[in-house]
């Protein structure tokens, strides 16, 4: 993956909390944010939408190559049963998800897709699920990421009580969304936009794509760039 973070040094503040030294995106901003008195205060500003993901502006063979390649290459380099398993998974469906785009002729109607999203890197990374709302009539979506969490210094899924609201579009086969939230952790505030950006592939019962997020917290700024994957969910 490119554009990966910097590690962060635990603030040192005089009866501030102890936090990792190696934290990331919105998990850094969360343990910064408890140490920010001017955050809590109000005073933080939510970061502009990514512009791009890391391999925007390409066509639809060269995004679905891309996320591939991103996902065999992570897959290669973690330790396997991470998040209980989902990251692995993850990177499976990517892996067996269809390698051509979707003829949009086939994109009708309205359907709901689910599934999942990391970014980071390695031990320092951030899974979510995905839930999304498409009606390719109108060419709109609505969605959620829910049930994010990150790993703690033995590897272990920790819950982070944040939920942020997709809004997006559909063009032929690709799909753009994005979201722009603050979430109070109650102890302070962090600040988050993120943009997906994905490509319906096969007979269009799937999706997958690349995830850019940025967070801002404590004075501190992080992006991280990752994948996500979602099937279409059919009703019993």
């Amino acid at each position: 993956m490119t554009g990966k973070t910097d590690l962060l040094q635990a603030s040192t503040e005089q009866n501030a909390p102890h936090f990792r030294t190696a934290v990331v995106s919105m998990a850094s901003a969360l343990a910064l944010a408890a140490c920010s008195s001017s955050d809590s205060n109000g005073g933080l500003t939510t970061p502009d939408m990514p512009a791009e993901t890391a391999n925007s502006g390409g066509d639809d063979s060269a995004l679905i190559t891309a996320v591939k390649d991103d996902a065999a290459g992570s897959a290669e380099t973690v330790d396997s049963g991470l998040f209980d398993g989902d990251l692995d998974t993850h990177f499976a469906a990517i892996d067996n998800a269809p390698d051509t785009a979707a003829a949009p002729a086939d994109l009708t109607g309205d359907a709901s897709y689910a599934g999942s999203l990391e970014v980071g890197e390695d031990l320092n990374r951030i899974m979510a699920d995905v839930e999304m709302n498409v009606d390719f009539d109108d060419a709109g979506l609505t969605g959620e990421l829910a049930n994010f969490r990150e790993l703690d210094d033995n590897g272990q899924p920790q819950d982070l009580d944040i939920t942020a609201n997709l809004t997006g579009t559909v063009d032929d086969s690709r799909l753009t969304a994005s979201f722009q939230e603050q979430f109070d952790t109650g102890d302070g505030t962090i600040a988050a936009s993120g943009l997906l950006e994905g490509v319906f592939v096969g007979d269009g019962s799937e999706v997958l794509g690349e995830a850019r997020i940025t967070s801002e917290g404590g004075g501190e700024r992080e992006t991280l760039d990752g994948t996500f994957h979602a099937t279409e969910q059919t009703t019993p």
